[in-house]
């Protein structure tokens, strides 16, 4: 039976050490996820602010 390296899985005591890479791929990913709500949260604020100083300037009685 001819066994390869990269057949052979990396253990160390019986447990996979390839167990904690999916976890640390979720938290990243997750990271990232939460990262572009919050930037996306604060450019919906902004730009609602700014269409709220558009309205103010054309509903403006100044000539």
């Amino acid at each position: 039976m001819l066994v390869t390296i990269a057949n052979m899985e990396k253990t160390y005591k019986g447990l996979s050490l390839q167990r904690g890479q999916v976890m640390i791929e979720y938290l990243v990913i997750a990271g990232m996820l939460l990262a572009t709500v919050a930037i996306l949260a604060v450019l919906l604020y902004v730009f609602k602010e700014q269409s709220g100083r558009v309205l103010d300037l054309a509903a403006s009685e100044y000539p």
